[in-house]
């Protein structure tokens, strides 16, 4: 599916519909613009399900919830995504969760991976399983909602001069937890965690982690946060000038 100047798929859901659902078994979806963007308005739920391969120049998933939606849920099971800005975007101003898993390589050239939970919304969770997640940053995350932010990764993200893994728990947001299982994690500053909100930090560490500028591992709480714990099981954690702080 290819679209020269524009969208390879768009589809757009208003106030009277409700779950609105894209699935790729295959082949490749390119755009001018976008290679896959979703604009939901309606009352259910945003699912977008891709086995091939995603190119385009802007993102190369994008998909906007508006307030009276659901969850948002992006799974990609095999394949690449490839953008010259990021590669996967997602924004869920709806009164759900958003769900983003990856298995393969999701490359964009300002973020690898970038999702926003409004007020409204509730968990923010990235999965990565295999392959390689790389951008300006690799993965960005910023929860303003009510639940819990979850990044867990198996593979390799990085990011040249930025941030592999950014995490923002903002005011009203509970829990945020970091878990490396496997793989690497590089940037200027390998992982950045700042919880604002309510509930406990947490980063666990089981490959290497290196800041080639800044820190390897940087965790901030606010005061009304609770407990903030760093553990590393195996790997390197390396920074300049601090590898953990």
């Amino acid at each position: 599916v290819t679209g020269n100047t524009n969208y390879g798929i768009y589809a757009y859901n208003d106030a009277a519909t409700t779950d609105l659902t894209i699935t790729q078994s295959g082949g490749t979806i390119a755009g001018g613009s976008y290679g896959i963007g979703t604009e939901h308005q309606g009352t259910g739920a945003t699912t977008v399900s891709v086995a091939g391969d995603i190119r385009a120049s802007n993102y190369g998933i994008d998909i906007l919830n508006g307030a009276t939606t659901t969850d948002l849920t992006v799974t990609q099971s095999a394949g690449n995504i490839t953008s010259d800005g990021d590669g996967i975007h997602a924004e869920n101003h709806g009164t759900g969760a958003t769900n983003i898993s990856v298995a393969g390589s999701v490359v964009g050239t300002v973020n690898g991976i970038s999702a926003y939970n409004d007020e409204n919304a509730t968990d923010l969770n990235i999965t990565q399983s295999s392959g390689v997640i790389t951008g300006g940053n690799g993965i960005g995350a910023d929860n303003h909602g009510t639940g819990a932010t979850n990044i867990s990764v198996a593979g390799e993200v990085t990011s040249a001069n930025g941030t592999a893994i950014e995490a923002y728990n903002r005011a009203t947001a509970t829990d945020l937890t970091v878990t490396q299982t496997g793989g690497a994690i590089t940037g200027g500053t390998g992982i950045y965690a700042d919880n604002q909100g309510t509930g406990a930090t947490r980063i666990s560490v089981a490959g290497d982690v290196r800041g080639d500028i800044l820190h390897g591992i940087y965790a901030h709480n606010s005061r009304s946060a609770t407990d903030l714990t760093v553990t590393q099981t195996s790997g390197t954690i390396s920074g300049l000038p601090y590898g953990i702080s």
